[in-house]
């Protein structure tokens, strides 16, 4: 399903949970083919690729949501993994090429970030795997305790943190649009 709220546009999809994944392909291009204009934005799931997680998860989304996401700008959103885990600014999903290490930058067509939220309640899981592409990693190997990614958005600059139960902010990070 699509959802707009304000200046924010969100398309949500079970890709890789359940139904034909052509089929749910095909949903996220047209949504974000007929998004707002001047909207943020969103591709969220809750499955992942093994390489946009950092845990055990195996592959179940595959690359073509991923990649059809960053060609539109659109902020990748998934859960599923037991950590909190964010990209760097990526130019291409699949080979994870890294566009930007800066804790500011800027999504626009053919550049955008993935992150996993996935502390919401289960324990958390151990790292598995690393990578040049991940900005931040927070699983139980580096004591991670429940908590979530905010983010609070503006008509052209978002803000972002993850905090936990503690209190503690684990990432902190500003995104620009540049669409």
């Amino acid at each position: 399903m699509t959802c707009r709220f304000k200046h924010l546009y969100f398309v949500m999809s079970a890709i890789g949970s359940s139904g034909s994944r052509s089929d749910h392909e095909t949903y996220i291009a047209n949504s974000l083919n007929n998004s707002p204009a001047g909207a943020w934005r969103i591709c969220a799931w809750h499955k992942n690729q093994r390489d946009m997680q950092v845990g055990g998860k195996t592959d179940e989304v595959g690359w073509t949501a991923y990649e059809t996401c960053r060609q539109k700008g659109a902020i990748i959103s998934t859960g599923h993994e037991h950590s909190y885990s964010r990209t760097h600014l990526l130019s291409n999903m699949t080979n994870k090429t890294v566009a930007s290490t800066a804790s500011s930058f800027s999504v626009s067509p053919g550049k955008t970030f993935a992150f996993v939220s996935g502390l919401g309640g289960i324990e958390a899981r151990d790292q598995e795997r690393s990578g040049s592409w991940w900005a931040k990693i927070y699983t139980s190997t580096q004591g991670a305790t429940y908590g979530a990614l905010f983010g609070t958005f503006y008509t052209d600059r978002a803000d972002f943190y993850f905090k936990n139960i503690k209190g503690q902010v684990i990432d902190q990070f500003t995104v620009t649009k540049g669409y």
